[in-house]
């Protein structure tokens, strides 16, 4: 196998700080660990610590933004895979759950810090990368509102009325509160979701469903 080029060492380096930085921030909190911890537990030296990222507090965005843009990536790489405003619904809370259950220590993460008081530039930050994804999954319900199948309310609210009783499961389950399996919960949650969410003013007075198939 040839040598890593340079570039690929440093990548490596990037990483393996990281995912230490992680560690720490899970077991000690982001305020309290310091970057000499990091630095012991990810071997680099503190000058590659430094070039790299900086200061503790761009580490500890940095895990925070590489981690939403991969759930954010899943989650809309399967709404966007669904063909019905209901089959998005039901694909964003299973993609949810799915990534929760699959990076376990990273979902806590990312809970912790969007629970915390974070600097300006921090806080900035993170509210980019939210409304960033908060609009891309609007732009894709935003057919069937104009339709009438779904509920038009502010389209800030999609992603709240969406995955806000899956995120607050997801967080129980997260801190061991709750021993339900995540497929078990899965339709139940989807159900309750789409109920939110589905226009029930296209049903006339006589009883019969005007709302577009594919519910």
């Amino acid at each position: 196998m040839p040598a890593p080029s340079r570039k690929q060492a440093s990548g490596y380096r990037k990483h393996e700080i990281l995912d230490a930085a992680l560690r720490c921030f899970l077991k000690h909190g982001v305020e309290a660990t310091t970057i000499e911890q990091i630095r012991q537990a990810s071997g680099a030296s503190l000058g590659s610590i430094y070039h790299h990222f900086g200061s503790k507090e761009a580490i500890a965005l940095a895990v925070y933004a590489g981690a939403v843009q991969e759930y954010q990536g899943h989650v809309l790489a399967r709404l966007r895979a669904a063909n019905s405003a209901q089959a998005g619904v039901r694909a964003m809370v299973a993609a949810h759950l799915e990534w929760t259950e699959a990076n376990a220590n990273l979902s806590l993460y990312l809970t912790r810090v969007e629970m915390a008081d974070g600097s300006r530039p921090t806080a900035g930050r993170i509210a980019e990368l939210l409304q960033t994804f908060f609009q891309a999954v609007y732009d894709w319900f935003q057919p069937f509102i104009e339709t009438g199948e779904m509920k038009r309310v502010a389209p800030a609210l999609y992603v709240p009325l969406v995955l806000g009783p899956t995120s607050s499961f997801a967080r129980h389950w997260l801190a061991h509160r709750l021993a339900l399996d995540m497929s078990e919960v899965a339709e139940t949650l989807a159900e309750s979701a789409w109920n939110s969410l589905r226009n029930d003013t296209l049903r006339s007075d006589n009883g019969i469903d005007h709302r577009p198939s594919g519910r």
